[in-house]
């Protein structure tokens, strides 16, 4: 059976290879909405046990490789992107010199499959409509996510979750609650985006989020809480003050629809909180904190050779090098074990460089009303993309799609100084400044 499905894998992927390449332009413009819904379906298929050896998650790796190279001749090289494909040029280098290549490869592929997608959103998307389509498909996931969810639980399908007769998990498992994370934080700019005449889908985003918040507390993975809170306070810090306010009734709407539904999920919510409440354990030295993969992995750099030292070892493959019984849960140390001094400078020096060259670019956009709340979307994903990184997120290819998805679409768009939706909705124009024509409405996405 097993020889069957690889035959029809095989027939699938040389079709969907002709196609790309027929309609590759086509492909090209459209594919960058829908990746986080593909990858979302993709997980459910992989959580789906037929016991065959061939899941769709190989499916969807090779699909979004393949987007990825068909791209390659639409890359822009500039001062946000070049760091980016240096980095990920660095880590494939590592691959060959790891002693368990099939791990650090197959972790690799997700890394390339997602940190790539910033230069191609730069590129991508132009427009707010884009953004707008962007946002749409992220909508989508999380109906996927709320109907996957709730049948899981009806049907008693996929796991138990960290404490029995709670929830359980089937495909995507809690790595779901950092897309959701995502998603949500880049709900009020999606909502200005709208048009005042589209109240019901404003509706429909609303009650989306309530749900999807709902899910986000029932899966409660730690580190998708606090990246959520972070990135929230990022977001009232940079934003403009209709902005906080706008944020303020959106809260306040959520609130009351959480409050309204709680008989639903509290009494499962509070046996998470007594199981897993102690947010401390979340960085703790125990045998799970995070604070002791730092030490153990500044050991192992302290005693390690100058090639360790520089380079690092095991690339994704740390349980081999440690010898360990459990693998480091920490980005930032499994990439500082694998990648070395200078991976973690290549690091650094990349996501500064993507910092910068978003407000570089966000300083020329004319309204200041849309630069706050782009400014604030911005700083609400990144702090998030650094408080999940410190839970294990680099194994989750959607999460880590969206985030450099997003990212990157928002530094595309702010590459335009015009961009801007309806000014009534923002702060209004400076003293002497006549209003901008809307030309975003019209120009062709």
């Amino acid at each position: 059976m097993d020889a069957i499905l690889m035959v029809a894998v095989l027939l699938v992927a040389v079709a969907a290879a002709i196609l790309a390449i027929v309609w590759r332009k086509r492909l090209l413009s459209a594919f960058p909405f829908w990746i986080p819904a593909v990858n979302l379906v993709a997980d459910i298929g992989m959580g789906t046990d037929v016991g065959m050896s061939i899941h769709t998650g190989n499916i969807r790796g090779a699909v979004q490789v393949l987007f990825i190279l068909l791209s390659a001749p639409r890359f822009a090289l500039n001062d946000s992107t070049a760091l980016v494909f240096a980095y990920v040029a660095y880590l494939g280098a590592l691959i060959p010199l790891s002693s368990n290549v099939p791990q650090s490869a197959g972790e690799y592929l997700k890394v390339f499959a997602s940190f790539l997608l910033f230069p191609i959103a730069y590129r991508a998307f132009n427009t707010l409509r884009d953004l707008r389509n962007l946002q749409k498909g992220l909508v989508v996931t999380l109906v996927i996510i709320a109907v996957h969810f709730t049948v899981t639980q009806m049907f008693g399908l996929g796991t138990a979750s960290y404490v029995e007769d709670t929830v359980s998990f089937a495909g995507g498992g809690v790595f779901i609650a950092y897309v959701i994370a995502y998603a949500i934080l880049g709900m009020p700019l999606s909502l200005i985006l709208l048009p005042p005449s589209q109240r019901r889908r404003r509706v429909v985003y609303a009650l989306v989020s309530v749900t999807s918040l709902i899910i986000m507390a029932l899966v409660f993975r730690r580190g998708a809480l606090l990246a959520y809170i972070g990135g929230v306070l990022a977001y009232l810090y940079f934003s403009p003050a209709r902005g906080r306010r706008r944020m303020l009734k959106y809260a306040s709407f959520v609130g009351v629809c959480a409050v309204l539904a709680a008989p639903l999920y509290l009494g499962t919510l509070t046996k998470l909180y007594q199981a897993r409440g102690n947010i401390v354990g979340f960085v703790e030295n125990t045998e799970e904190g995070r604070m002791a993969e730092f030490a153990v992995s500044y050991d192992a750099w302290v005693k390690g050779s100058l090639g360790h030292k520089l380079f690092g070892s095991d690339l994704f493959a740390s349980r081999d090098f440690l010898r360990a019984r459990r693998s480091l849960h920490v980005d930032y140390t499994t990439l500082f074990v694998g990648s070395g001094l200078i991976g973690m400078v290549l690091y650094g020096a990349m996501f500064a460089a993507i910092t910068r060259g978003f407000f570089r670019r966000t300083r020329r956009l004319r309204d200041p009303g849309f630069r706050r709340e782009m400014n604030g979307t911005f700083a609400a994903l990144l702090v998030a993309f650094f408080v999940l990184s410190a839970s294990r997120q680099i194994s989750a290819i959607t999460a880590l799609s969206v985030a450099f998805l997003y990212l990157g679409a928002l530094t595309g768009i702010a590459k335009h100084p015009d961009a801007f939706p309806d000014r009534e909705l923002l702060a209004p124009p400076s003293p002497g400044r006549p209003p901008q024509p809307a030309v975003e409405r019209e120009r062709a996405s």
